[in-house]
């Protein structure tokens, strides 16, 4: 539903599972996709408190994007991040990584990198 609505917004998209098996552990596809200079979008709130997945997100420059909002469906998931979009790309494209934003229903705001 995401993948879908993002690129009929003309968004460059691609989904995890077509790069990665699913149980890719996260500090393995997290530097992967950041060398390729792309944002990720997640609904893993906690991805931020786990030491190993924050050293690749430090590591690798990642620019991560996480839904923080709780109990949502994919409806849900999928209007958030559209309502959000354009400044995620505006972000993605004009700050350097690393950094994680957390995105809520109103609002983005910059998450400080600590373990």
């Amino acid at each position: 539903m995401l993948l879908e609505a993002l690129k009929a917004e003309g968004a460059h998209a691609v989904h995890h599972d077509d790069f990665f098996p699913q149980d890719t552990q996260d500090e393995v596809w997290i530097p992967n996709v950041a060398q390729r200079g792309w944002g990720i979008l997640t609904n893993d709130r906690r991805i931020k408190r786990r030491p190993l997945q924050l050293l690749a997100v430090r590591e690798s420059g990642a620019k991560l994007f996480t839904l923080t909002c709780k109990h949502v469906d994919g409806k849900t998931i999928t209007a958030v991040f559209l309502r959000h979009l354009k400044k995620i790309q505006r972000i993605t494209s004009n700050e350097s990584g690393p950094f994680i934003y957390s995105v809520t229903q109103t609002r983005l705001s910059r998450q400080r990198l600590v373990s």
